[in-house]
């Protein structure tokens, strides 16, 4: 079950790293597009292994995103810096 985890945390961190280079890197240069493809890669080997149906991915990536919403605001709220008008 320890290991299921790891793999999990694994699969996750290989998600995110993949999304943010795709919205926020620079696909143009081969190298921010062959880490994608590698990322990608992981992604789908991870995703074999657990036996993840199209269901279980989009479920886990819905809760990926929340995660994900819920760090910026928690951050937005926690930034001491006065908002300006």
């Amino acid at each position: 079950m320890k290991r299921d985890g790891e793999r999990l945390r694994y699969w996750i961190r290989c998600v995110d790293r993949r999304n943010r280079l795709w919205t926020h890197g620079d696909l143009n240069d081969w190298r921010v597009w062959k880490q994608v493809v590698d990322l990608t890669a992981a992604v789908e080997r991870a995703e074999a292994k657990f036996g993840m149906n199209p269901l279980d991915k989009m479920r886990l990536t819905g809760a990926l995103d929340q995660a994900e919403a819920a760090e910026v605001s928690i951050k937005t709220r926690l930034d001491p810096r006065p908002v300006e008008a």
